[in-house]
């Protein structure tokens, strides 16, 4: 797109002929670990990074048989100049007496935790059942998703962040062997409208008519079809949760699931 482009060039600093350098600034909207509490003075914060290789967080701008893709990157990162975490510094009484309380007994912080799997799924497969992804108490939310496995390894032209519909047929999520609410759902048209709809539910922007916008269905079919529960009312609070998924046809490729 001529008009993306265009905004890279405008933004960018030319470091030479072939590479430029851009600044990016990114606003955590929930505070760090999304906790809305500030910390305790004197709390030291330690990032890390598991950083994806150039070739998986990148996509070429140019693609077909004559093109001559670079190979400078190749199993190597993109270089981060002078990484800064940026806060703001709070007080007031009531925080100053809240936080002395350590001294005598413990202070509770709340955040968010986020764990992640991975499943590789062999392509020809038409039926996919993952038993057992996690047990113990249930998370707040599942979240799921088919990334190409290609794409994962490193390919200039497939997105690692593209979670595609390999035709789904029915899906149905599970806690203990038995379908969460609102599943199995089956979708028995050409695109899946009823994942979406159950998306805008899960992330609670369902029948809100004047809520900011939101995700479209015809981007979230194309970029973003993912599998989606809020654990409330189950008649459990923990156990082993599953997912069984029936594909209209065979799998073409391999892909990887990601929850």
């Amino acid at each position: 797109d001529r008009d993306v482009i265009g905004h890279r060039e405008y933004l960018s600093d030319t470091t030479d002929a072939e590479k430029r350098q851009y600044l990016y600034r990114l606003s955590l909207e929930g505070g760090v670990l999304n906790c809305g509490q500030p910390l305790p003075n004197n709390t030291e914060v330690k990032l890390s990074f598991d950083r994806a290789i150039a070739a998986i967080s990148l996509l070429y701008k140019q693609y077909g048989s004559s093109v001559t893709y670079p190979s400078e990157l190749d199993s190597k990162v993109l270089d981060i100049i002078d990484p800064y975490l940026e806060v703001e510094y709070i007080s007031s009484p009531y925080l100053r007496n809240f936080y002395a309380q350590i001294e005598d007994r413990p202070i509770t912080i709340r955040y968010d935790d986020c764990n992640i799997y991975m499943k590789t799924i062999n392509k020809g497969q038409t039926m996919i059942r993952v038993n057992n992804v996690m047990g113990g108490l249930t998370p707040e939310f599942l979240f799921a998703g088919f990334v190409r496995t290609d794409a994962l390894n490193g390919d200039f032209l497939l997105s690692s962040t593209r979670f595609v519909d390999i035709g789904f047929k029915e899906v149905c999520v599970t806690l203990n062997g038995m379908p969460c609410q609102g599943y199995p759902i089956s979708t028995d048209f050409h695109k899946p409208v009823k994942l979406f709809s159950k998306f805008i539910d899960t992330i609670g922007k369902s029948k809100k008519s004047i809520a900011g916008d939101t995700i479209s269905p015809s981007y979230f079919c194309a970029y973003y079809t993912l599998l989606s529960h809020r654990f409330e009312g189950e008649p459990t609070n923990e156990g082993w949760i599953g997912l069984d998924i029936k594909l209209n046809s065979p799998l073409e490729e391999d892909y990887t699931l990601g929850i």
